[in-house]
């Protein structure tokens, strides 16, 4: 089940949540910079044991600090933020799923990336996450929930014409 939410990863109730980030796991979008924020200092200890050049496309678990979620998946989108790619989002978010079925993840948070990611537009954001959440990648069972969190009333509301009725619906 995909569900539409509007909020903030940080406070968001689910098992993981995913944060995008660069190569050294630096924050590659406004909403990973707020879950930064407020995970706290053990998350900032956690991504410093793990930073180093990670490969474009691919994901990582870490705790996720001081934030309601036990785990953040870290999605990285590019070399940096400015380098962010619509194929380097879908092959990180296939990642994060894979992932998910490793860690028997429930309840996934999905950033809505509504102000876009680096050079990859709102729109084109939306489409992969949507094709992500309901492709061949995603386990029914882990995740079994799939929470896309908006961070505007216009964003909840695009995703939610884009899924349809059935929370599920093709993107």
């Amino acid at each position: 089940m995909i569900l539409v939410v509007r909020g903030d990863l940080a406070s968001v109730a689910a098992d993981a949540v995913v944060r995008p980030a660069d190569a050294t796991l630096a924050p590659a979008s406004p909403a990973s910079r707020l879950l930064d924020a407020a995970a706290g200092p053990s998350f900032a200890d956690a991504l410093a044991a793990r930073k180093r050049d990670l490969a474009v496309g691919s994901a990582v678990v870490t705790p996720a600090g001081e934030a309601t979620a036990e785990f953040a998946l870290h999605c990285i989108v590019g070399e940096d933020e400015k380098a962010a790619t619509p194929d380097a989002l879908r092959r990180s978010l296939e990642a994060a799923l894979w992932h998910c079925v490793q860690w028997h993840i429930g309840a996934l948070a999905v950033p809505g990336l509504g102000d876009g990611l680096g050079p990859v537009a709102a729109g084109d954001a939306m489409r992969v996450i949507l094709d992500a959440m309901n492709g061949p990648m995603r386990n029914p069972e882990h995740p079994a929930t799939v929470l896309i969190v908006a961070s505007s009333e216009q964003e909840q509301e695009r995703y939610m014409a884009r899924l349809g009725p059935s929370g599920r619906g093709a993107a």
